[in-house]
């Protein structure tokens, strides 16, 4: 599926950011209503941003793959998505063991952050209708991951 073509729509998109860099933060804060999204909350630790949300329904959790509290990116996917949140991974990307295993933890994909800010909100709109994103950092992932592809049961050709 192409994701250029894909008819995304304007509406709204509500969002929950996680990263322990303020600065991170504050700037996906001031840049939400240019790309229609409600953040619903901002924390620097996933059980911060759960607590802030509350009970109210959020669509995308962008989140950062290395917390300064030691928790596990694992984890930390699970809890959204027990939530039934999309999650996106916003990170510089260089620990390809965290990145699978957010990936196998049910993360929809990862952003790197030397990528635009349209990038991410492109993302986070594509994700918000549930596509999981194929980039290069996920692709490359899974194709370092050998026990992805031994339980996959790739033939030959796609491994």
């Amino acid at each position: 599926m192409n994701n250029e073509s894909l008819d995304l729509g304007n509406e709204s998109v509500s969002v929950v950011i996680v990263d322990d860099h303020d600065a991170i933060r504050f700037g996906f804060k001031a840049q939400c209503a240019d790309f229609n999204f409600e953040l619903l909350a901002e924390a620097a630790t996933v059980d911060d941003a759960l607590a802030k949300l509350g009970d109210r329904e959020c669509q995308v959790a962008v989140l950062d793959l290395s917390l300064g509290d030691g928790s596990k990116v694992a984890d930390n996917v699970s809890k959204f998505v027990a939530r039934g949140i999309q999650v996106l991974i916003y990170s510089i990307g260089d620990k390809r063991i965290h990145i699978n295993a957010a990936l196998k933890a049910g993360a929809a994909s990862i952003v790197t952050k030397s990528q635009s800010i349209s990038d991410l909100a492109r993302a986070v709109r594509l994700v918000s209708h549930g596509v999981y994103i194929n980039n290069t950092q996920t692709a490359a992932a899974i194709d370092a991951d050998l026990e992805f592809k031994r339980d996959a049961k790739l033939s030959p050709k796609e491994a």
